[in-house]
């Protein structure tokens, strides 16, 4: 509500002879000034990112010292992951992807046979 009453006029209207200000527009900044705030900007979320690391190594470095065993299977864990996302694909599941759209389509009929592609298929009724 509050929106609209920024984007409609709730007064009455002007008088056609009374002066409307016109709030003076801001010069476009210049490059070196854009660029000493982008500076500033990354400079500032770089030291964000350095005091959180910081903060979060000690409470890491304790717990590597209390159980460095589950410390190094978390650190194997986390590596298996990355490279199970980043391993290339070397082949696909789904019908749709190896026998096109049209094909997946004609060999579903769940009116007749309830199945898909020789599939059940699964839905909330039985």
């Amino acid at each position: 509500m509050q929106l609209a009453l920024l984007l409609f006029e709730t007064t009455a209207a002007l008088d056609p002879g009374e002066q409307v200000t016109v709030p003076r527009a801001e010069p476009d900044p210049s490059t070196v000034r854009v660029v000493r705030e982008s500076l500033l900007y990354d400079g500032r979320r770089a030291l964000g990112v350095l005091r959180r690391g910081v903060t979060g190594a000690v409470p890491a470095a304790a717990r590597t010292v209390r159980d460095p065993v589950g410390a190094l299977a978390d650190v194997l864990a986390t590596a298996r992951s990355v490279g199970r996302f980043v391993q290339p694909v070397s082949g696909t599941l789904s019908n749709l992807m190896t026998a096109g759209a049209s094909t997946v389509i004609s060999t579903c009929s769940p009116s007749i046979s309830r199945t898909c592609g020789g599939q059940p298929i699964r839905s909330g009724a039985p």
